[in-house]
């Protein structure tokens, strides 16, 4: 994942996330952490939790074969993720 400047429109940090990371970004309510769905590459598909003032992944959370959309709930206990094989709902804590 990289991280774009609005200001001088260069990157201001990358941070690893998994081989194939797509399917959107959550972000939480106080924009404290942010998720990133990562589908299987050489490993199973989980959900990368990064930290957003240090710019890290702080969890990866393995929810499924396939994790794509995701949602975060408005007081951000939780994280709905969507799998596409199997088609699946999952609760992240």
């Amino acid at each position: 994942m990289t991280i774009p400047s609005g200001i001088t429109r260069s990157n201001t940090a990358t941070i690893p996330v998994g081989t194939y990371p797509s399917g959107g970004v959550g972000v939480s309510p106080d924009s404290s952490r942010v998720c990133i769905p990562n589908p299987p590459g050489p490993g199973p598909g989980g959900v990368s939790v990064i930290d957003t003032v240090t710019n890290t992944v702080i969890a990866t959370v393995q929810v499924g074969e396939s994790p794509g959309g995701l949602a975060v709930c408005v007081d951000g206990t939780k994280v709905y993720v969507a799998n596409t094989n199997p088609k699946q709902q999952i609760r992240c804590r």
